[in-house]
């Protein structure tokens, strides 16, 4: 394995949240733009890592800095819903 980050990230969640929380989730769950926003606050306004973001809100680490991204290139526009063919 090139980096021992997948392996630090994988033990933060475990000790957050249970071992069943690294089971590989199936389903695609979408969030509301209020609750992305949310997370992107919470993120700036308590300065800690995005991996420890991703823990406390249960979601995953990409998804934060995908929203993250999103939120700094785009602004709150970026983090509407997505429909198909969109290649924001």
């Amino acid at each position: 394995m090139p980096s021992k980050s997948p392996i630090y990230r994988w033990v933060h969640e475990a000790e957050a949240n249970g071992l069943n929380y690294l089971i590989t989730k199936k389903s695609h769950k979408e969030y509301s733009q209020d609750f992305k926003l949310s997370v992107i606050e919470y993120h700036k306004l308590h300065e800690i890592s995005r991996l420890d973001t991703a823990i406390y809100f249960k979601i995953s680490p990409s998804q934060v800095n995908s929203w993250i991204y999103r939120y700094n290139h785009y602004g709150v526009i970026g983090l509407r819903r997505r429909s198909e063919g969109d290649d924001r």
